[in-house]
């Protein structure tokens, strides 16, 4: 079933130009936020909490924005089953591939902190080309394997390294030999199990996964914030933001603290951008085992 949906609607449907999508994604917009009301009470709730001076009306009008986007972004994720490099490079440029480059040529290894904020699938697709580290990614496999495999093969075609994040830390490990920029992806409701550092993001109490902390100081890494910006519909900008050249030499917290407040900084210049439909908030301090602070 799961091939059928693949080869008889998605790849055709990829493979259409991207002024018919945007017309189904319009219409798509409309149904969902107005007839089905996919997770508009979570989308609404979070974006009052995270503005609570907004008014009902400001409310309302950035949640409408958010479901043009985001339906732009489904489509926008489907055509990338048939985009050619080329067009992905013009739709989503680096900015200043340079600073990549640099820790290249010392022979430093890169951790790259992103969120879920414009088009972040077209960014890590159309990244390889434009510097010259390795990026590897990492991510969270589906339970659909056949849905899961029409997706690494997606990402990974023009040179993307992916890696599940059940294999994270042999693959870090392994990989410290070879130049390379790690992805983190650290907007993400952690589990239970994990271990967080607690910081005020959006206005609320916010658990962040402290991976990125931890393989930085391990490694050494550079960290780096990759900051994708949507410039117009269908067309995005990647620009990097160097946070720390010596992890080592922070606290405890203070990376994860830094990097949640860059992404912040993001969303509050443009908030319809942000996945507000995912539940970044569903659990509180007392669920977690293991607190940093």
């Amino acid at each position: 079933m799961s091939q059928l949906v693949y080869y008889l609607l998605l790849k055709p449907l990829s493979r259409l130009p991207f002024s018919v999508l945007y017309f189904c994604s319009d219409i798509l917009a409309f149904i969902l936020y107005r007839i089905v009301g996919f997770r508009r009470k979570v989308v609404l709730e979070n974006i009052k909490n995270a503005f609570p001076d907004y008014s009902n009306q400001q409310v309302k009008a950035t949640a409408k924005q958010f479901y043009q986007h985001f339906c732009d972004l489904i489509l926008e994720s489907v055509k990338l089953f048939s985009i050619l490099e080329e067009e992905a490079v013009k739709r989503c440029k680096v900015v200043n591939p340079e600073l990549l480059d640099y820790y290249h040529e010392q022979g430093r290894n890169i951790s790259l902190i992103t969120g879920h904020y414009a088009n972040w699938e077209l960014a890590a697709v159309a990244l390889n080309s434009q510097i010259k580290t390795q990026p590897i990614a990492i991510y969270k496999p589906l339970k659909n394997k056949t849905f899961d495999e029409f997706l690494k093969r997606t990402r990974a075609k023009f040179g993307l390294q992916l890696v599940p994040k059940h294999e994270v830390r042999k693959v870090i490990t392994a990989a410290q030999d070879i130049s390379h920029a790690i992805i983190f992806e650290n907007d993400q409701c952690p589990t239970s199990r994990q271990k967080v550092y607690w910081v005020d993001f959006l206005n609320q109490p916010t658990a962040v996964m402290m991976g990125v902390e931890v393989y930085a100081k391990r490694y050494n890494y550079v960290v780096v914030m990759a900051k994708v910006k949507k410039l117009h519909r269908g067309f995005y900008v990647l620009v990097f933001e160097l946070l720390s050249e010596q992890p080592r030499e922070l606290a405890v917290g203070e990376l994860s603290t830094l990097h949640t407040r860059t992404l912040e900084k993001q969303i509050l210049e443009a908030p319809p951008f942000w996945l507000w439909s995912h539940r970044r908030w569903k659990r509180s301090r007392a669920d977690y085992v293991k607190n940093v602070n």
